[in-house]
């Protein structure tokens, strides 16, 4: 099943504070903001030309889901990663396949989910317990299957992922699940780490997941 990068996703603890502080990063404010109604999350965009950037937090206005949100936001250890500001938490990937990486994902995902917005239309699978697998190096699969591609619906904001480094002590197992088709990802064997490096209006910057 190939897979590329479809969108890094950044957490925070609050979404107007959280993306104020990215946007004094980038040098570029959102392009774009958005809600999930099935996880009770919003966020806000940037471009990156064929992917983009989400920030992501749980929306305090929304109900309980019922269920752990997506990408670990429920959980003690991401609320502490975020309480200095926002933070690089994983990477979602594009693939026509969602569930058949879901199926082959080295911790349980619940079958993928038709979700939407607007116009917008995708299947998404997330892990069971609403954490990311192997640390957040493994990504959530993405299938876009109606409209837009976000990217497209947003303007050139000068800001592109140049290389995003995925290190694991379990790392074959990502390759065993997805065939990664993006010379922008590169795969080794390591410590935890998620490194991404984007070019911004502010020059080149490094984000990593961990510390």
């Amino acid at each position: 099943m190939n897979a590329k990068l479809d969108h890094l996703v950044f957490g925070c603890l609050d979404l107007t504070s959280g993306e104020a502080a990215l946007a004094d990063v980038f040098g570029a404010p959102a392009a774009g903001h958005g809600k999930h109604a099935a996880m009770s999350t919003h966020n806000a965009l940037w471009n990156m030309g064929d992917a983009y950037i989400e920030l992501v937090a749980i929306d305090p206005a929304a109900p309980d889901p019922g269920r752990s949100r997506w990408f670990g936001l429920d959980e003690a250890e991401t609320k502490a990663r975020l309480a200095s500001g926002p933070r690089l938490l994983t990477w979602v990937a594009s693939t026509d396949d969602a569930a058949a990486i879901a199926a082959a994902a080295p911790a349980p995902f619940d079958a993928p989910e038709e979700l939407r917005r607007d116009d917008l239309r995708w299947r998404m699978a997330v892990p069971e317990s609403g954490a990311p697998a192997l640390d957040g190096v493994f990504p959530g699969p993405i299938e876009w299957i109606a409209g837009l591609h976000p990217a497209q619906r947003l303007g050139d904001q000068g800001l592109r992922c140049e290389r995003l480094s995925l290190r694991h002590l379990d790392i074959d197992q990502l390759s065993a699940a997805m065939l990664i088709d993006d010379p922008r990802i590169a795969l080794s064997l390591g410590a935890s780490q998620i490194e991404a490096m984007l070019s911004t209006p502010n020059g080149r910057l490094a984000f990593s997941a961990f510390d």
